[in-house]
């Protein structure tokens, strides 16, 4: 299976589980998939939880580049990490382990002098 195929895959089934995410933040559950769409830019996430850290899958195309792109990191319980998306836009990834869930909110960025 190539990689555009197993975007899709991860993209579909992304999909099934949470739906698109509508809203700027979200709390989402271990293996729930949560998708994010700017301009050409598209992006699925999901994570695991493994002795209370949370390992995050971030996986970003662009309909111009043809060429996926696979973010990993771990983020221990109440730490956050924060992923450029989009020209303008970053998505930031909490870990709240004792909930066993993740805070994920997309951030408007603006630049500034």
């Amino acid at each position: 299976m190539n990689i555009i195929s197993k975007i899709i895959v991860v993209t579909a089934l992304s999909l099934s589980l949470s739906g698109t995410a509508r809203a700027a933040e979200q709390t989402i559950k271990p293996l729930q998939g949560i998708s994010f769409h700017a301009g050409t830019k598209h992006a699925v996430s999901y994570f695991l939880q493994e002795r209370h850290v949370c390992k995050l899958t971030v996986t970003v195309a662009d309909d111009a580049a043809f060429a996926p792109a696979r973010y990993e990191r771990a983020i221990k319980p109440g730490r956050s990490t924060t992923y450029p998306f989009a020209e303008g836009k970053a998505i930031e990834f909490h870990c709240l382990a004792e909930a066993n869930a993740m805070h994920v909110k997309l951030l408007e960025m603006s630049a500034t002098n």
